[in-house]
């Protein structure tokens, strides 16, 4: 979405205007100290934000998971998979189809 005139982030009168209307701040010096510069949010921090979601609460005991690692070698995913027992084969989808009134459409127009 995107505002303009007053309703714009950098209008003149936005403050007066808008309710709760904050400015930009501006950008961390890069030798300032790690504390000072706002962090990035983790993705499970995120889930829970957005769709209430507490991935890492464990359904069985209630307690929290801790990520302990993250495996990005294809090979290594593969063999670790095919070992716990989960299929590693990527998951195969038919072709789309055309819409069923495609058919209709041409016989009526001969």
């Amino acid at each position: 979405m995107r505002y303009h005139g007053q309703f714009a982030p950098q209008g003149r009168w936005r403050d007066k205007v808008v309710i709760n209307a904050t400015k930009r701040k501006k950008a961390a010096c890069p030798d300032a100290p790690q504390q000072a510069q706002q962090r990035r949010m983790r993705w499970a921090e995120l889930l829970k934000r957005s769709f209430l979601i507490d991935i890492l609460e464990c359904d069985k005991c209630g307690g929290r998971r801790e990520v302990i690692a993250v495996i990005k070698d294809t090979n290594t995913v593969t063999k670790i998979l095919d070992h716990v027992g989960i299929t590693s084969a990527p998951q195969r989808f038919e072709p789309a189809r055309a819409p069923p009134q495609q058919d209709w459409c041409e016989d009526s127009w001969d």
